[in-house]
């Protein structure tokens, strides 16, 4: 279900707290192990979207995680990439603009310096997988993949707010 879909004429954002279409055909996956903390996420899926239009570049992402509670001491996360084909697009409707999705070598190694470089022991016990995603050949970049991640990460902790309009403005002005 889509839970927020906000287009200021800057910047849009989509939020979804439940499957969405995914490409398919992944074939590698990075995989990362970190010592977890005590942070607490609801197991669930989210899906967020970002389009940001500064001047005359735009910077574009859309990362699809899913987590998986468990009790270990660890975090795992993996990272699906490098489709077989890479033909599909998806249309943004607001904009006109398409988007190629899932993720490239490139992105998927952007997510994973995000991992490596997140503060130490601030995500929770379990697995943290990213399914799906999707990038603008010219408009996206490490910054908008580490952008939409924050914002995930935020939406995760705060999982019931998500029908909140307060909490949505607000994460709205965190991008």
């Amino acid at each position: 279900m889509r839970k927020l879909n906000v287009y200021d004429g800057y910047k849009k954002i989509n939020v979804w707290d439940e499957y969405v279409e995914s490409a398919s055909g992944y074939c590698k996956s990075i995989e990362i192990t970190v010592e977890s903390g005590d942070c607490i996420w609801n197991q669930g899926i989210i899906c967020m979207e970002v389009d940001v239009y500064p001047k005359h570049a735009s910077n574009y992402a859309m990362v699809c995680v899913e987590y998986v509670p468990n009790q270990s001491d660890k975090t795992n996360i993996i990272i699906e990439y490098d489709r077989e084909s890479v033909d599909d697009t998806i249309k943004d409707m607001m904009t006109n603009k398409k988007a190629i999705l899932g993720l490239n070598e490139e992105f998927a190694k952007n997510l994973e310096e995000f991992f490596v470089e997140y503060p130490a022991k601030r995500l929770p016990q379990g697995t943290i997988r990213i399914f799906n995603g999707a990038y603008d050949e010219t408009g996206s970049s490490y910054v908008s993949f580490k952008s939409v991640m924050e914002l995930i990460i935020d939406a995760f902790e705060n999982f019931y707010n998500l029908n909140d309009d307060n909490y949505l403005k607000k994460l709205i002005e965190k991008f």
